[in-house]
Formats: structure tokens, C-alpha cells, sequence
């Protein structure tokens, strides 16, 4: 059989009915099966039926039997499971490769990430630097310059810019801690043996 009479048959099957499938496959002069017409244990699904002819047979009022019931089955050729087969193989493949790339270009973003963040320049901690230009300590307060103007901080109050709390000032060592606002981190300067006593200033400790 060619193969275009073969693609031909299963075309006309598919547009048929069941009964005309039926048709076909059954003998002009009738069906005949040899079966025993009383059968003691007959099920439907799960449920038991009482003794009778078998599923698909009725019995007539002359005592005779036609058939009711026709379970009919369509298998199709080999070359279209064949093809099914590789129509599947094909998608499972091209999935596989999708997700492969997906996961290859993930795993690519997340090493340059972390290779830039750690080349990266540490900016988390800011350089620390004077409040302003520290003069000189005493006992309770600090004299800072602020050009040709002296400010004198005490103890709890704000240096000029803001951004420093004193805390505390120890004189005999001309230094004291403070508070940077931005990060709440308490800071302790000293003054500069080397600005001493000419141009006093201080250093970050």
C-alpha cells in the first residue's frame, strides 16, 4: 500500500462515526459468536449483576440475541506514534537547552556581581575628620576656630557643622570623644603632639 493511499484511509476514518466504523468491520450475512448465552458472574465497573447473557447482547422475545454493544478501537500507524515520539524528544530537548541557558546566564550575572562588589571601594565607613579646627580643651568644653572666630562646645552640645555631639573631654590629654550623628558612632580625637603647642589640632584615634 502507497503511501498516500495509507494517509488517504486514516483521513476518511477520522471523519467517520463510530456506527459506520462499525459497519465496515462487521459481515454482510451477520456476526456470529459462539458464547455462553447465561453467564453467573457479569460486573458493570464495580458493580455486580445478576446472571445473564453477556455485556452486549439483548435477549429478543423469539429467544434469539443481537448484539447492543460494540467497543471499537482505533490504532493508528506506526509512523505517526514515530513521529509523536520525536515531536516530544524535540520540546524536552529544546526546554532542557532553555533552562541550560537560563541557569548558565543566572550563574555568569551572579559571579561579575560579586567580583564588581568586592573590587568595589569600601564607602560604607567615611574618612573621618575634625569637627573643625580644635584650639584648645578644658574641663568641660572644647574651643574650636572656625576661620578668625572662636567657638567654644560644651559637653552634650552640637559642634558648628552639625554633625558631631561632644560627649566628653579629657584636657590633661587634649582630647575628647564624640558622637557622629549620621551613624551614631562615637569617635575619639587627640590633639597633635606636633601641633602643640603653636597650631593645636587634632587627629581621629
Amino acid at each position: 500500500m502507497q503511501r498516500d493511499q495509507l494517509h488517504d484511509i486514516v483521513r476518511r476514518l477520522d471523519r467517520m462515526t463510530d456506527a459506520q466504523i462499525a459497519a465496515l468491520t462487521l459481515p454482510r450475512e451477520g456476526l456470529k459468536i459462539t458464547t455462553p448465552l447465561l453467564i453467573a458472574d457479569r460486573f458493570e465497573g464495580a458493580t455486580k449483576l445478576p446472571p445473564g447473557p453477556p455485556n452486549g447482547l439483548h435477549a429478543r422475545a423469539d429467544g434469539t440475541y443481537e448484539l447492543t454493544r460494540v467497543a471499537i478501537v482505533r490504532v493508528q500507524p506506526d509512523e505517526y506514534r514515530l513521529l509523536a515520539k520525536k515531536m516530544l524528544k524535540r520540546a524536552t530537548a529544546h526546554s532542557l537547552a532553555i533552562g541550560a541557558a537560563c541557569g548558565f546566564a543566572v550563574a555568569v550575572g551572579a559571579i561579575v556581581a560579586m567580583q564588581l562588589t568586592r573590587n568595589a571601594p569600601d564607602t560604607a565607613s567615611p574618612a573621618l575628620s575634625a569637627p573643625c579646627l580644635v584650639s584648645s580643651t578644658t574641663e568641660s568644653s572644647v574651643i574650636c576656630r572656625l576661620g578668625q572666630q572662636a567657638v567654644s562646645v560644651a559637653v552634650g552640645a552640637f559642634f558648628p557643622d552639625g554633625q558631631y555631639r561632644l560627649d566628653a573631654v579629657d584636657s590633661l590629654r587634649h582630647s575628647f570623644t564624640a558622637t557622629r550623628i549620621i551613624d551614631r558612632q562615637t569617635l575619639l580625637f587627640q590633639a597633635d603632639p606636633r601641633s602643640l603647642p603653636n597650631q593645636p589640632g587634632v587627629k581621629p584615634q
